[in-house]
């Protein structure tokens, strides 16, 4: 069973925090009823009897008297005293003569004795505790004294320790995200503990990713260049073995004549995509120069017409009648468009369709065929140089050139399903001032 997330590392500081402050707030008040405890204890003596017979001596003198700490009021036995003030004996337990009950209330004690069963001394009341506004000001001084106290200590804890910890966290935090990358930057802390040896370990792993993808690099630009110098020398025996094919498959041909040439023409398209894919990875201008996509697809329908003759698949372009200059090195947008159609004539059309047209300043070019498609054509549109996790896996060096052409020379491209079940490729772009 998977073990609940724990919270952040900032969500336990401020629930920290918080216990700590309702902590605070318990220890405040219990520290201020200690100290009201200690200041004002509870009285522990009883009435003194001397006092008692001085009061049934002169009942209407006892209203209110001061003796020592205490103050002392007679009632009768209906609750009254000499003032006419009454004692509530509602609130007071039925007591023998002689008997006492105390009541406290906020540090205020009150004491009953039955000093008689009837007369002006029935009832004699101690009252004995400091002034309400006294307890209030010891109260409250007590407990912003002890809060101000465990407040800078919290400060002092948060500005020492916690903070520093926190900050060292965040800066591991972020050295740990860009760990092999060039924007990587050290934690840098040199303190001798865990997180220390954290940020060491960090560091050295940074180090040893850099070195290994420099090494890796060097030998993948090693191995592209030494690709692109077979492609290059490649090409011109292919090309004279697909011109010798054809000679051959017009004269007699063949079934074995007819797969040779398809074969020959997949070596040469996959030598010449590797050629321009090198080139096009270092930094090779797509603008430079221009070509006229009339003579292109007109060259590239006669060779696939007979590549297509050799599968049993037609092809056939609609051309304009003038030329269709656009900003493109020639021998590129000729790669891109022979891709289209080579990609079509590979995988199961019987007939292919390119139209050449143009749209006011621009051009489009549409690529029709009617194999078997594919589930999602705009996925297509991502197969770039990109090694992006989102784009698209397997095979497609070919569409992934003519996506970069297309990008580069700033032409648009779109891979739509066709109604009859096929694939539609549209490439659109602006003409030179030339076309």
């Amino acid at each position: 069973m998977r073990a609940a997330p724990l919270p952040s590392f900032r969500a336990r500081i401020l629930a920290s925090a918080l216990l700590t402050a309702l902590l605070a707030l318990g220890l405040t008040w219990g520290t201020s009823w200690l100290t009201l405890h200690t200041l004002f204890p509870p009285p522990d003596h009883d009435p003194d009897p001397s006092l008692v017979d001085a009061c049934l001596a002169s009942p209407r003198t006892w209203d209110g008297v001061v003796v020592g700490l205490e103050t002392l009021t007679a009632y009768d036995e209906s609750g009254r005293s000499a003032s006419g003030r009454q004692l509530d004996l509602a609130g007071w337990p039925e007591l023998r003569v002689g008997e006492s009950h105390a009541v406290e209330h906020d540090h205020h004690w009150t004491r009953a004795t039955r000093a008689s069963r009837e007369g002006p001394c029935t009832w004699i009341v101690s009252e004995e505790g400091p002034p309400p506004e006294l307890v209030l000001a010891v109260r409250w001084g007590g407990s912003l004294g002890v809060f101000l106290a465990l407040l800078a200590a919290s400060g002092l804890t948060w500005v020492v320790a916690v903070r520093p910890l926190v900050l060292r966290v965040e800066r591991l935090r972020d050295a740990a995200v860009l760990v092999g990358r060039e924007r990587y930057r050290s934690a840098a802390d040199p303190v001798p503990d865990a997180l220390g040896d954290i940020s060491t370990a960090l560091d050295a792993s940074n180090e040893r990713i850099v070195a290994d993808r420099v090494e890796l690099v060097a030998r993948h630009e090693a191995l592209e260049r030494y690709l692109a110098e077979i492609a290059h020398d490649l090409r011109t025996p292919i090309g004279s073995l697909l011109l010798a094919l054809q000679e051959v498959r017009a004269e007699a041909g063949g079934p074995a004549v007819d797969r040779a040439l398809i074969d020959a023409d997949y070596l040469g398209t996959l030598v010449e995509n590797l050629h321009q894919a090198a080139r096009l990875r270092y930094g090779l201008d797509v603008g430079e120069g221009t070509a006229d996509l009339r003579d292109v697809l007109a060259r590239l329908e006669v060779r696939f017409a007979a590549l297509g003759a050799a599968r049993g698949v037609q092809v056939a372009a609609a051309l304009p009648d003038g030329p269709v200059i656009v900003r493109c090195t020639p021998v590129l947008a000729e790669r891109a468009l022979a891709n289209l159609l080579h990609n079509a004539i590979a995988h199961g059309a019987r007939h292919v369709a390119a139209t050449l047209s143009v749209v006011g300043e621009g051009f489009r070019i549409e690529v029709l065929d009617d194999g078997p498609g594919v589930a999602v054509p705009a996925d297509l549109a991502l197969r770039t140089f990109d090694a992006s996790a989102d784009r698209p896996r397997g095979a497609g060096l070919g569409l992934a050139i003519t996506n970069e052409i297309a990008r580069r020379a700033g032409f648009s491209i779109a891979y739509e399903r066709a109604e009859e079940g096929g694939l539609r490729v549209v490439l659109q772009g602006p003409r030179t001032a030339a076309g």
